[in-house]
């Protein structure tokens, strides 16, 4: 798509863990949420180019995130929760820490909603 002078997207590529496909050649069951940065009223707010995409990998089993991508604007500020949620916390936990707003972080509610609902639940012990 062409462009017109002065008027450049800037974009940035984050991702932490592990990939659909990794995961799966690893033997887990995964569950796979995508969504477009459009989904994030807030990132619409900051930005006229919220272009972008967003991928969640879950561990179907535990509910434990394990990994997450993000291409275009404000992608190094989503990749902290992944981090973050990779190393201890499960989603259905995440899901109860609603940042601030307006802020590119909002992206996360909609990505952890796209997640099967029994996901979105504590897992009995």
């Amino acid at each position: 798509m062409c462009r017109p002078p002065g008027r450049l997207q800037r974009s940035a590529v984050a991702s932490v863990g592990l990939t659909e496909a990794e995961a799966r050649k690893d033997g887990c069951e995964v569950a796979v949420s995508q969504l477009p940065f459009t989904c994030s009223a807030s990132t619409s707010l900051l930005r006229d180019d919220a272009e972008g995409n967003a991928q969640s990998v879950v561990d179907a089993r535990t509910g434990r995130l394990l990994g997450a991508a993000f291409g275009g604007p404000e992608a190094a500020e989503l990749i902290h929760p992944a981090t973050v949620a990779i190393v201890e916390v499960p989603v259905h936990v995440l899901r109860h820490a609603v940042p601030s707003l307006p802020a590119a972080l909002e992206l996360w509610l909609p990505l952890l909603e796209g997640l099967p609902r029994k996901m979105r639940l504590p897992i009995p012990e």
